[in-house]
């Protein structure tokens, strides 16, 4: 989820911006204020390490009969 800005801080002149009620739950990422590309690479980089280690832990665990 992104609920602000990405390469350009197109909010640098708002005196406030308020986000509520957001929920990022497992492998999601959010991203609620301006951050530069280079950070945002990093972090879906990290997300997509996070979601291939998930999916080769289930798929061990499948293969000795130990899946949830």
């Amino acid at each position: 989820m992104i609920c602000g800005p990405i390469g350009e801080d197109l909010w640098a002149r708002i005196g406030r911006v308020e986000v509520k009620g957001n929920i990022a739950e497992g492998n999601s990422t959010m991203v609620t204020y301006a951050t530069s590309l280079e950070a945002f690479k990093v972090l879906k980089a990290h997300q997509n390490e996070q979601i291939e280690a998930e999916r080769e832990w289930k798929e061990r665990t499948k293969r000795h009969g130990n899946a949830n």
